[in-house]
């Protein structure tokens, strides 16, 4: 990629010779330091590291979408500033960039409009192998169908392929209309040259570039003569702006030196940059962030402004490669083209809309998984035709490893076939997944519970117990992968609320008493007394909670010992959280992945410790989104001690005296004590359920308590309702008919003597949003597959409670 990206940098280092002499940002001096990324994602990411270890945060660059996805998660996780001066596909939003060329509706869009109009309907897709590529031809694909047009051919090429003789007679024999080109980079250089020899003259196979500009022309020469390319600059434009700006670059850089669009940007973007640095007054990437949407500048492509969503509008125009090497403007849009990353889901209101856009953001990632299949399957087809070459005494080896490719083509077209299934049912995949495997997995726990108490043999007693850990380990798995999902794509906000940190550590470490017990491992608790804190008790229990069980897991003796303290120091409140382990310790090369998804210190076939390696992954991230830190002090053999430290400047009353806590190992009580609520004969429940198994969990738990009467469905729940007078319902939502829980809950409180009466959501649904969103239809509260006995037993208590 250096033919397309070295002239982005010598733009960029101009505009900041140009500020300096002008007397820098804020009086200070700007020093470019520059990193080469070796056209290679996996060496953009080290380089994005090496800035921020360095204290550079904020950064220009990259081409390739595959490279910017690459820098992506380290500039959000260090709060940087990336400036991206390149077209990309779209379906993505970050407050860490700055996105300063066009969305797929602005150039690919508008130039397979103008294409179809000029060219015919045929089209041939030629692109480099890559994430831009192929979204940038399901878009075409698309646009191409709807407009009664055909896709002749479709073919990806590795970056820096040279040889496309092969393509090229493909296209000779299928004549289409016209070649839309999204080759990057120097594979350019090979294409049209070997084009031009074979006689694909623009006349009869005319060429759409969208990768094409005025630097590559310069190198490929006559061969891109009359084809076309759509940018939102060319470098033949007449105005005052481009005028200097390319007088000034031909001086700098020579006479030969062209100008091209992603140079204006990459040029434009550093002004951007330095106007949001002086109206926030300093160069803190999210101060100088939050004054970025509404800069505008001057380019040489006309005035450019960021918007609120970190995109910029923009003028379209279409060019055709003239004998000096430029491009003459055909047509251009007669207003800025609004950029539409999500291809106009912005611009529509619907429920679910985050759970679609989450579902979009993925779809990038399935074309780069399907792009590497196909991979595999062309060489396996160069491997079958190397094979048939062998000499005709390896027959029969020949036969065997023909018919073993042929198995293995066939396998990756099923994969292939399966992964493009997998790609349409995106949008629908996590709804139904929280609540699909929620429900089965509340029936494993809760009649596992149920058996380890009731049976008397010790074997049969020990089974039951295997079977409610190994379904409390696939439910924290699952709820590990659900929680980094949302967390990446819907970047969810804490919400709020005062409680007692003590309560809820206590009620967090109780769930790790009985397995701490069976591993002869003692839980020591040390925590102030009567601690208020303002903070998202979600969030703050999983914090907790990941901290305990990664301890456990790593522990094999010993103890654990959890301190929780307060401190005020200089008006500033410090809420301290440390838990201290004799585990297995961690190794100096482990420390950098830690808080990495799926890493963990032990890794590989013969890893000694379990686990799914997200737990401090997502404690790490909820940590951030509440504005704490984490550090780990570490030896290996010896054990581990994880620090969580909060800061408000919030006053707070300490107690003169707190209750002094015993520090010395406290011994595991038996975590299967059974909770003793007295008999409520007369209060009537209706349970509404329309799995069998989990309906006899609900009974089998509350029919000691209660007088139960069990639904399989919304209209028989109304029925039973009208018939009867019940105390309380618990409604599962999706019932699997015509009629949902929340519609038979709005018929139930129609009836006489209902509209009080508690109907509490017990239900698969499980994220913040789809509880809301049921609460909002007239439930009285929410309860989420799956639930222990104690909790079901809690919740109906609590609401009998407010009742009376």
């Amino acid at each position: 990629m250096s033919l397309s990206e070295r002239s982005l940098l010598d733009a960029e280092l101009m505009a900041i010779e140009e500020i300096n002499l002008a007397g820098g940002i804020l009086s200070r001096r700007i020093e470019p330091v520059i990193k080469d990324g070796e056209s290679t994602p996996e060496v953009f990411s080290a380089r994005a590291n090496e800035f921020f270890d360095s204290g550079i945060d904020t950064l220009f660059g990259a081409w390739t979408s595959a490279s910017r996805k690459a820098i992506k998660p380290i500039v959000e996780s260090r709060f940087g500033l990336l400036f991206f001066p390149v077209q990309y596909e779209g379906l993505e939003e970050s407050p860490s960039i700055i996105y300063t060329g066009s969305c797929l509706n602005q150039q690919i869009n508008t130039s397979v409009l103008w294409s179809l109009e000029h060219f015919g309907k045929f089209f041939f897709l030629l692109g480099s192998d890559y994430v831009f590529p192929r979204a940038a031809n399901r878009l075409i694909c698309s646009v191409v169908r709807e407009n009664n047009g055909h896709i002749s051919g479709e073919r990806y090429f590795n970056l820096g392929t040279q040889d496309f003789r092969e393509v090229i007679q493909q296209i000779k024999e299928l004549k289409p209309s016209v070649i839309f080109n999204t080759l990057n980079g120097d594979s350019n250089v090979g294409f049209f040259r070997q084009a031009g020899e074979a006689g694909l003259l623009p006349s009869s196979f005319p060429v759409m570039s969208v990768s094409l500009t005025e630097t590559e022309v310069q190198v490929i020469g006559e061969s891109t003569r009359g084809h076309y390319a759509c940018w939102g600059y060319f470098q033949s434009l007449k105005n005052d702006e481009n005028a200097r700006f390319i007088r000034n670059i031909k001086q700098r850089y020579g006479e030969d030196k062209v100008c091209t669009a992603p140079m204006v940007m990459a040029y434009s973007q550093i002004y951007l940059w330095k106007q949001a640095a002086e109206m926030a007054g300093t160069f803190e990437p999210l101060k100088v962030t939050e004054k970025l949407p509404g800069c505008s500048f001057l380019s040489p492509a006309g005035q450019i402004s960021i918007g609120s969503n970190h995109h910029i509008a923009k003028s379209i125009r279409i060019g055709k490669v003239n004998e000096f090497g430029q491009f003459d403007v055909l047509w251009e849009s007669k207003t800025a083209i609004n950029p539409q990353p999500w291809l106009g889901l912005e611009d529509v209101d619907f429920p679910r809309k985050s759970l679609v856009k989450q579902c979009m953001a993925s779809f990038p990632d399935l074309l780069f998984q399907n792009s590497l299949l196909e991979q595999q399957i062309n060489k396996s087809f160069i491997l079958e035709g190397e094979l048939k070459q062998l000499n005709a005494n390896l027959e029969n080896i020949i036969e065997q490893r023909t018919r073993q490719l042929c198995e293995m083509v066939d396998e990756l077209r099923i994969a292939k076939g399966k992964a493009e299934e997998g790609d349409k049912l995106k949008t629908s995949l996590l709804m139904n997944m929280s609540h699909e495997l929620r429900t089965p997995i509340n029936g494993i726990l809760g009649f596992g519970d149920i058996l380890r108490d009731q049976l008397k043999d010790p074997e049969q007693k020990k089974m039951a117990s295997h079977i409610s850990n190994l379904g409390q380990k696939l439910l924290v798995t699952f709820t590990s992968m659900l929680q980094l999902s949302i967390l990446e794509a819907e970047k969810s906000q804490p919400d709020y609320q005062v409680c007692n940190l003590g309560n809820l550590a206590r009620e967090e470490i109780i769930k790790f008493k009985q397995h701490a017990a069976l591993k002869k491992i003692t839980i020591k608790e040390d925590i102030d007394a009567n601690i208020q804190f303002r903070t998202d008790t979600n969030m703050f229990s999983d914090i907790l909670f990941f901290l305990l069980d990664n301890a456990l897991k790593f522990t094999e003796a010993g103890y654990i010992w959890v301190n929780i303290h307060q401190a005020i120091e200089n008006n500033t409140r410090k809420i301290t959280i440390s838990i201290r382990d004799t585990g297995i310790g961690i190794k100096d090369e482990q420390m950098k992945y830690i808080f990495d998804a799926f890493r963990q210190g032990s890794e590989g076939i013969g890893r000694s410790h379990s686990g799914n390696g997200m737990g401090l992954t997502l404690c790490k991230r909820f940590i951030t989104l509440l504005g704490g830190q984490i550090s780990v002090e570490t030896t290996v053999g010896t054990g581990s001690t994880f620090t969580v430290s909060f800061s408000t400047p919030e006053e707070i009353n300490i107690p003169a005296n707190p209750e002094s806590l015993d520090k010395a190992p406290v011994l595991n009580v038996d975590a299967n004590t059974n909770i003793s609520i007295p008999a409520k004969n007369k209060l009537h429940l209706l349970v509404v359920e329309d799995n069998p198994a989990n309906a006899e969990l609900v009974v089998m738990y509350l029919k000691m308590h209660y007088h139960i009467d069990v639904a399989f469905n919304g209209k028989l729940a109304v029925k039973y309702a009208w018939q009867n007078k019940y105390d309380l319902i618990l409604m599962d939502i999706n019932l699997g008919g015509a009629m949902d829980g929340i519609q038979a809950t709005r018929e139930i409180r129609s009836l006489e003597n209902y509209e009080d009466v508690p109907v509490i959501a017990v239900t698969g649904y499980s994220t913040d949003a789809e509880k809301q969103q049921i609460l909002d239809k007239g439930l009285t509260d929410f309860l989420s597959k799956p639930f222990s006995k104690e909790e079901l037993l809690n919740m109906i208590e609590k609401w009998i409670k407010k009742n009376k």
